[in-house]
């Protein structure tokens, strides 16, 4: 999640619907803001304008996370071969398998 950034766009987060009808409103009302076909359309929408809330840059930051799990997923195999095999690695293991999902 996101640290509110005073530099970032306002869309009216965090957006709702009206229930019954397939248009997104901002929290803040007025005109639709955007159409969605479907209700798996339209939540998934609204969910991801409101987890993007305060970022300047989403796709900016988003990538930046990537790089960062990349990078931690390198170091945590690198640390893996200079543990000796006596060490319980089964931390560093889970902590593998969770960053290969996001990579």
């Amino acid at each position: 999640m996101s640290t509110p950034n005073k530099t970032a766009p306002d869309f009216g987060e965090p957006w709702q619907n009206e229930l019954g009808d397939f248009e997104i409103y901002p929290s803040t009302g007025g005109d639709a803001t955007a159409y969605a076909e479907g209700a798996r359309t339209r939540d998934r929408v609204i969910a991801c304008v409101n987890a993007c809330a305060g970022m300047r840059d989403p796709a900016a930051e988003m990538q930046a996370l990537r790089d960062a799990v990349k990078e931690a997923r390198r170091a945590i195999c690198d640390l893996r071969l200079h543990v000796s095999e006596d060490c319980d690695q089964s931390q560093a293991n889970l902590a593998l398998a969770k960053l290969k999902t996001l990579t």
